[in-house]
């Protein structure tokens, strides 16, 4: 018969998603352990459970979301910019895009996300490029993603 090693001083029990101490003379303490020592209860002040902190930030958000847009609309007719300025915002948004594409595409986590990725984005890039359908570019990057992965591309 193998032996488990358990993170935790056998015998536990698990009540509500904390590990409680047992003892078998006198049942169960309510001592809540974890690997770095004793457990406080933390759900009371948790930020995410409380629902006013989160449809406060939602409503936050969405009142700045609309006042930037609402703000461009507004001082489009007032504020000019030079044809040069112009040229480099438009240049600026092709620019971030393609950033934001080759980092997605080449990174995941803190590494390389491996070859077969970067070969369904190009694939997927190319038909892009002549004009294919929508969902013949995404089933084709993902299905060249998915082909390499299974002969063991990484």
């Amino acid at each position: 018969m193998a032996t488990i090693h358990h993170p935790f001083p056998d015998p536990l029990i698990i009540r509500n998603g904390i590990h409680i101490e047992q003892d078998s003379l006198i049942g169960n303490i309510d001592l809540p352990y974890s690997r770095r020592g004793p457990v406080h209860d933390t759900q009371a002040s948790d930020p995410v459970k409380d629902s006013t902190l989160v449809v406060a930030g939602m409503l936050t958000l969405s009142a700045g979301t609309y006042a930037f847009r609402l703000s461009g609309r507004v001082l489009r007719n007032r504020v000019a910019f030079p044809p040069r300025a112009e040229q480099l915002l438009e240049a600026a948004t092709a620019v971030m895009l393609a950033a934001l594409v080759a980092t997605t595409a080449l990174a995941q986590g803190h590494g390389f996300a491996g070859f077969a990725r970067p070969a369904g984005v190009l694939v997927g890039g190319v038909l892009a490029w002549r004009k294919a359908p929508f969902l013949a570019v995404v089933i084709a990057a993902a299905g060249t993603t998915a082909v390499l992965r299974l002969l063991g591309v990484p």
